[in-house]
């Protein structure tokens, strides 16, 4: 293998940062959340962790008691269906997906704008997209 094709390999390989694998995973497997700021190509992301199950659980919520034969009921139903296969071990020694990490209560941030709030915001984002983060939620006060 060429030196130039090696450097190719080491440039397109991904990392997943352990310590957001470890926040991921208590999250998912103890339901403890911690606030984190996330740098995310850019912009600051702001939230705190939730397990994948509540995220989903969050989302069917979102659409409460939409009608029979409706999208909205079609969308509910591949979110619980969803959760339900990915995010609900059937015993306490089986594993979730830790490929992404999942917020609520979300802000963002672009260059020096303030944060842009979302009510009842949600963000499942690829922990291997994640450039850096830090511990605790950001926010516009000084």
């Amino acid at each position: 293998m060429s030196e130039q094709s090696e450097m190719t390999n080491v440039f397109a390989s991904k990392m997943r940062d352990a310590d957001l694998n470890f926040i991921a995973n208590i999250a998912s497997k103890l339901g403890v959340g911690l606030g984190v700021t996330l740098f995310v190509k850019g912009a600051l992301v702001t939230g705190n962790t939730i397990s994948g199950k509540e995220y989903y659980e969050k989302i069917v919520e979102f659409f409460g008691d939409a009608q029979e034969g409706t999208v909205e009921q079609a969308i509910a139903n591949y979110f619980k269906r969803t959760g339900e296969a990915y995010y609900t071990p059937e015993d306490d020694d089986a594993s979730v997906p830790l490929n992404f990490l999942h917020l609520k209560d979300v802000a963002f941030r672009l260059g020096s704008e303030k944060f842009s709030h979302h009510k009842n915001g949600l963000l499942r984002i690829k922990i291997e997209e994640i450039d850096g983060f830090m511990l605790g939620i950001s926010s516009n006060e000084e």
